[in-house]
């Protein structure tokens, strides 16, 4: 059971800390985007002979605002799911009761739906992101500057990743919870066979 213990402890520390990283990681994912657009206003010749006004498919800093702040918004509630393990004592009780079974249920039901939509709207996102034209991007920043130019996709990249890992805690979460009733169940046997044997005496 001490290991048991230990590791629920442990886990609704990682799992609180998890989606704390996702919250930070959710605020940043439009900072290489927003670059893109310090080019308008700006123009260019391409060597085709084109007059640019801005990067071509710099509007995804704008389109991808509405998605921005509801990831932040609903990441919010992945983090208060966390903090309830805390309010019912998840993390150190011996013996769960029903509030443990709801609020483990709440978390690895919610996070999961949370993280899975996350990611793949993300992913659709970081595939937007990489039809900007780059070429004529850099080409500003070598003019004017005032544009900085980036190509990474690092915060998305590692939005995506932190949000594959909470799913994975969650895993986590459900073999703690199995653990537990596992225990709880040999302990009540064990117990049941001592009243037994001292009944019996």
């Amino acid at each position: 059971m001490k290991k048991q213990m230990k590791f629920q402890k442990i886990f609704c520390f990682v799992m609180l800390i998890s989606s704390a990283l996702c919250f930070v990681f959710a605020l940043g994912i439009t900072t290489n985007l927003y670059n893109a657009t310090l080019a308008n206003g700006c123009v260019i010749i391409t060597d085709a002979g084109e007059i640019l006004e801005g990067v071509p498919g710099a509007e995804i800093y704008y389109e991808i605002q509405p998605f921005n702040k509801l990831l932040v918004r609903i990441t919010i509630i992945m983090i208060l799911l966390a903090v309830l393990q805390f309010i019912v004592r998840t993390n150190n009780r011996r013996k769960y009761y029903i509030s443990n079974y709801v609020a483990t249920s709440l978390q690895v039901i919610g996070c999961v739906a949370i993280a899975g939509w996350a990611i793949y709207e993300l992913l659709y996102w970081r595939e937007y992101f990489l039809t900007i034209d780059f070429e004529a991007w850099q080409q500003f920043a070598e003019l004017y500057s005032v544009v900085i130019y980036s190509d990474s996709t690092f915060w998305l990249d590692i939005a995506i990743i932190m949000y594959g890992l909470n799913i994975l805690c969650c895993a986590g979460m459900i073999f703690n919870l199995i653990w537990k009733i596992m225990l709880m169940r040999y302990e009540k046997q064990v117990l049941s066979g001592t009243t037994l044997v001292e009944g019996a005496q």
